[in-house]
């Protein structure tokens, strides 16, 4: 992959190939006389992605859905957040003090990495933990080359293999409404009922432990599984949504536990727009993934149990819901989990998905629809994160299968 990376490309767009020199030097593309006017008038736009700049945008754009995190599950969050930019510091630091001719690294490069690993750590991960993954996420831009590269990010493989060693509890916890930021997440009780408390609702106690909408759901669907259409299912789905999941209007304004910085999907949604709107993240891209997700919820059956009964007739088993229980089954899986904070920043890093636009859109497709499969397998890892490691392997044979021919060539 080249040091400069096109991240609004046209669908038969040949010329940009040419224009592309002319907009990295700096010239504006209307000046060249000798290109036509409709060649002139393309919306391309040229990033160069060794540049400390464009990893400064995503690092600022991470910000707003950390600093949710950071109020609702407390001062416990935010220190995860600072010592893992700690770690991966201080391995920048000694990295370019021992061998400064041979490190083509970029601090804004590995601060968003870092950034992007505690978004998706569990709020209450130990902090020794945490400085070890900011270290090896440091270590592992080195290794792979640096941001031009366009080799894959080490947020994948760092936030998977710290979902697999820490062992998350069945409950996670979320701060009461009078003890935001500063209150100790650690010092929470159960509660019945899915509800935003106060703090003499818990008996003085500073955060209510609750299930993540993805475990309800889960949980939900191993219980009707079997026969999603009968009076039983209706029940549980009932009791579900009034004890067990968020209530609208809470989930889409983050009011639920969850990962660190994948809660706030209001806010993630907001950086995605500016993403977009910088000319980092392709918004193509990201609804294409999303969409993706979407399809894997309507043909996955509801639960793994299914799957491991070969039970192929309860494929697509949300359809045998009533229509608005599947409607709102499914919106409550695609906020509950990290599907939309990897199509905002995620899919933002360069070397994530094939450079080619045919190869690409298989591959998100793939990618969307093992993402939906693992979080119906109730897998112990961010779901979509995991799917894009998993499909990294695929990226570069994709692109050699569907490179982009010319008939002149």
């Amino acid at each position: 992959m080249s040091e400069l990376v096109n991240t609004r490309e046209t669908a038969d767009a040949t010329p940009s190939r040419a224009a592309a020199p002319a907009a990295a030097a700096g010239a504006t593309v209307a000046s060249a006389p000798e290109i036509p006017a409709l060649v002139a008038n393309a919306p391309w736009v040229v990033w160069p992605v060794g540049r400390r700049e464009f990893y400064a945008v995503i690092a600022f754009a991470l910000g707003l859905p950390l600093a949710w995190g950071a109020l609702i599950f407390g001062w416990q969050a935010l220190g995860l957040i600072l010592v893992t930019l700690a770690g991966a510091s201080v391995m920048y630091t000694f990295l370019k003090l021992w061998m400064p001719s041979s490190v083509r690294l970029q601090y804004s490069h590995v601060a968003a990495s870092a950034l992007a690993v505690a978004a998706l750590a569990y709020p209450l991960t130990p902090w020794p933990y945490m400085v070890a993954a900011g270290i090896i996420t440091a270590l592992l831009a080195w290794l792979l080359g640096g941001p031009a590269r366009g080799r894959p990010p080490a947020v994948l493989l760092v936030a998977v293999a710290l979902s697999l060693i820490v062992r998350t509890p069945r409950r996670w916890p979320l701060l009461a409404r009078n003890a935001l930021l500063w209150g100790n997440a650690r010092h929470a009780v159960k509660i019945g009922r899915y509800m935003w408390p106060q703090r003499h609702a818990l008996h003085g106690a500073a955060a209510a432990l609750m299930q993540r909408p993805s475990r309800a759901l889960n949980r939900l669907y191993r219980t009707i599984w079997r026969a999603p259409h009968s009076h039983f299912a209706a029940r549980q789905i009932q009791l579900a949504m009034v004890f067990r999941l968020p209530a609208p209007r809470m989930l889409f304004s983050g009011i639920m536990p969850g990962r660190v910085g994948c809660a706030g999907i209001a806010l993630v949604a907001a950086a995605g727009l500016y993403l977009a709107y910088r000319h980092i993240l392709r918004a193509s891209s990201a609804v294409l993934f999303m969409a993706a997700v979407l399809l894997g919820f309507l043909i996955w059956p509801l639960s793994a149990a299914a799957i491991a009964a070969h039970s192929w007739r309860l494929f697509g088993g949300i359809w045998s819901l009533h229509a608005a229980q599947a409607v709102t089954l499914t919106a409550y899986e695609l906020c509950s989990g990290d599907f939309l904070f990897a199509a905002v920043f995620l899919l933002s890093f360069p070397g994530m998905a094939p450079i080619t636009p045919v190869a690409r859109r298989w591959y998100l497709l793939a990618a969307g629809i093992l993402a939906a499969f693992l979080q119906r397998a109730a897998a112990p890892v961010p779901a979509a994160t995991a799917a894009l490691l998993i499909m990294q392997p695929l990226a570069p044979w994709l692109d050699g299968l569907m490179h982009r021919r010319s008939w002149l060539a």
